[in-house]
């Protein structure tokens, strides 16, 4: 039997690669294991009904505010506006103008901080002042939240369930924020990924939003698509949520 030896930069060379295996699996291992323990909000939901739900944020101004609401009504779409409570107490009369129109007020945190800046109780605090300030115009309770600049953690949906809330973000995102997107972009953007059960976002205050809204609805008017808030969107007990954050329907994994 012949014995094998090996020089000293072979050695060398398989004790490389064997560390870089290593580290390759540890740091896998830390990844699926801090995956697994992650909490996820509401991206989208298991739907065969061909329905979406239209969203704003409303952090900067009201402006543009009568046209999306024009063309909402043109179809028929109520929506979903999910304020921050400072926007809330600068234009309570928007906020009045939406729920009299059918239009569903969620929060979207009181002073648009990043989450990471607050602890548990903090975080509480704002989304209960954002709650105060919505109900106090509209008296019906909030009941769904988005985190500023989409941000989550575990504490924050955690603290939202423990509030009998549900945490929503979207998976439809349109762009419209961005200074140099044109209506056709925005409009791209926000179909690019839609399917039944999608969750689209848009902005009150962006310069383009409304006359992309009417290319979006259109478009998804023609698909055989219909318009409901998040709060009729989304399944409210018994739903596990998947990897994407789509809530599944009961047995369906």
């Amino acid at each position: 039997m012949k014995i094998l030896v090996l020089s000293s930069k072979q050695v060398n060379f398989i004790l490389s690669v064997t560390t870089v295996v290593a580290l390759v699996l540890l740091t896998w291992g830390t990844y699926v294991s801090a995956n697994a323990n992650r909490l996820l909000p509401i991206y989208s939901v298991e739907n065969n009904k061909k329905q979406v739900a239209i969203t704003f944020d409303a952090a900067w101004d009201d402006s543009g505010l009568e046209d999306i609401m024009k063309v909402l009504k043109k179809y028929n779409a109520l929506s979903t506006v999910f304020a921050v409570g400072e926007w809330v107490d600068k234009y309570p009369d928007a906020v009045k103008k939406l729920d009299e129109a059918g239009h569903l007020m969620a929060n979207h945190s009181d002073r648009h901080i990043h989450l990471n800046k607050m602890n548990a109780e903090q975080f509480k605090a704002d989304v209960q002042n954002c709650n105060k300030r919505i109900e106090a115009i509209t008296g019906n309770p909030v009941t769904l939240y988005r985190g500023p600049y989409g941000e989550y953690n575990n504490m924050s949906v955690s603290a939202i369930e423990n509030m009998d809330m549900y945490y929503v973000q979207w998976d439809c995102d349109s762009l419209d924020w961005k200074p140099d997107y044109t209506v056709d972009m925005i409009t791209k953007s926000a179909l690019k990924n839609v399917q039944s059960g999608s969750i689209i976002l848009l902005h009150i205050g962006a310069k383009h939003t409304a006359a992309a809204l009417e290319n979006i609805l259109a478009q998804l008017e023609k698909d055989g698509y219909t318009f409901v808030t998040v709060d009729q969107l989304i399944l409210k007990d018994n739903y596990p949520i998947d990897h994407r954050g789509r809530q599944i329907k009961k047995g369906s994994l």
